[in-house]
């Protein structure tokens, strides 16, 4: 009888089942597939989605929370973003 030695056994990564829809993947923190992880996490989650921006029309210089301003060389472009 011949026995087969660990170091010829061929290594595998553990998968697991994905906790939202079951598909097969590789072990993670979270447990979820990407597209079970897009779907629930909102990566952007703590970022602000809009900004006040306040400028001179007349100089085109922007107004900065420190109280100084700072020309905006872009022209108005930018704002209509």
């Amino acid at each position: 009888m011949e026995y087969i030695s660990p170091e010829d056994t061929p290594v595998t990564s553990t998968r697991i089942l994905c906790c939202q829809c079951a598909v097969p993947i590789e072990a993670n923190p979270s447990n979820m597939c990407v597209a079970c992880l897009r779907a629930h996490v909102d990566v952007t989650d703590g970022i602000p989605k809009q900004a006040t921006l306040f400028f001179c029309r007349g100089c085109t210089y922007n107004h900065q929370q420190n109280g100084l301003f700072v020309h905006w060389n872009q022209g108005n472009s930018w704002l209509s973003v």
